[in-house]
């Protein structure tokens, strides 16, 4: 900025304002700037729902006991017992999440037994405040916090069913 000749408008008035600090200017090559990218980027949104959203799971007294109804999560309790690096599926407290590697998503999906999978569904889409949004969005409501096997072929199932949709 010093070293124009004649700066006008912007530049002549932030050459004006840095005039009142002693600034040495020195190059810094790319390869040096590696971690200067990350600042430049937007945080990914902090979503935190609860199961107050969903009213239904609020009616569920005990979720561990629920879970050991269904026989994939033996399944899966098999596989984790016999290697121990399971990297995949977690146990807190006796329930079974499933590790999301969707950064929008919370970290650990709660995996949902067979048999409570269609109170989710109608939960989450034809429920007054759900709205009957349609596969896409009703999909990734529920890919952001639950789990089970076969979740998107449910998904479209049930939504394609809907008789309001």
């Amino acid at each position: 900025m010093t070293n124009l000749k004649d700066p006008s408008g912007l530049l002549a008035r932030w050459a004006l304002r840095l005039q009142e600090y002693d600034v040495d200017v020195v190059f810094k090559s790319g390869r040096k700037h590696q971690d200067a990218d990350c600042l430049s980027r937007n945080p990914f949104p902090k979503i935190e729902e609860t199961s107050e959203d969903i009213p239904f799971l609020n009616t569920i007294a005990n979720f561990k006991e629920e879970q050991s109804k269904d026989p994939k999560m033996a399944d899966i309790l098999g596989k984790m017992d016999r290697r121990r690096d399971s990297t995949k599926f977690k146990e807190f407290n006796g329930i079974l999440y499933r590790k999301n590697y969707d950064p929008l998503g919370k970290q650990w999906l709660l995996f949902i037994p067979k048999h409570i999978r269609a109170g989710i569904l109608k939960s989450l889409h034809d429920a007054p405040t759900a709205g009957h949004l349609g596969f896409a969005k009703t999909y990734d409501r529920i890919r952001r916090k639950f789990f089970w096997p076969g979740l998107y072929r449910s998904v479209l199932r049930y939504v394609s069913h809907c008789r309001e949709c």
